[in-house]
């Protein structure tokens, strides 16, 4: 799902709101980075970030990888990542920075999140 934000309080209601949701597994994150990339090389979407959270349990080819990387390089584009969990693999290749968190009690007020 796509899912546009703005950092206005509205916005993160709207980003926490569908972070509460379960999907019930089955990452694609492929698909989703793709849109982003098209995306940022919009006018309008030049100087958006990207926001990934997942579990980790997924890959990603290596040629989409690349293109993500190179984006970073050339364009200033951002992935932050919040990993749940400790699968970092993929993640850890496209994200930075990359929050990492056990489980998403650490997410909690006053919690710590893991390292």
């Amino acid at each position: 799902e796509e899912l546009e934000l703005t950092p206005t309080g509205p916005g993160l209601e709207r980003m926490i709101t569908f972070l509460s949701m379960s999907f019930g597994g089955g990452t694609d994150a492929g698909g989703p980075l793709k849109l982003a990339l098209e995306r940022a090389a919009e006018e309008r979407w030049r100087d958006a970030d990207v926001l990934l959270v997942s579990d980790g349990e997924f890959s990603l080819k290596a040629g989409l990888t690349r293109r993500i990387n190179e984006q970073k390089g050339n364009n200033a584009l951002k992935v932050h990542g919040v990993l749940i969990g400790n699968n970092q693999g993929s993640m850890a290749r496209v994200c930075d920075p990359l929050h990492r968190f056990s489980q998403w009690l650490d997410l909690q007020v006053n919690r710590r999140p893991t390292e």
